[in-house]
């Protein structure tokens, strides 16, 4: 998976989630700690750089911009995130964006 894109979502309760697509990424490039998250009422997104080998995160879906993976986490704490994220116009303009390496 080293250099493939990923947009993972999920809800704050849902920790398989963030453990199941976030971690094989990151750990190509040296990374082995899951972002820092913080649970909150708005939707929070926490980008990887593989250049700097850190998570930020923002409020708000990022859609744009080179990181190489985005993880999106939703409040609440229910199995979720794919009907929230399908519905984002962002999501499908990244989604066809992609090429292979």
């Amino acid at each position: 998976m080293k250099d493939v894109p990923v947009w993972a979502a999920s809800s704050y309760g849902d920790r398989w989630g963030e453990q199941s697509w976030v971690l094989p990424v990151t750990k190509n490039y040296n990374y082995w700690a899951f972002p820092p998250l913080v649970q909150s009422t708005q939707t929070t997104t926490y980008l990887f750089s593989k250049t700097t080998q850190t998570w930020t995160s923002q409020p708000g879906v990022t859609s744009t911009g080179s990181s190489i993976v985005r993880y999106v986490l939703y409040p609440g704490m229910a199995h979720m995130g794919w009907s929230e994220t399908y519905g984002l116009q962002g999501f499908w303009d990244w989604m066809f964006a992609q090429q292979r390496p």
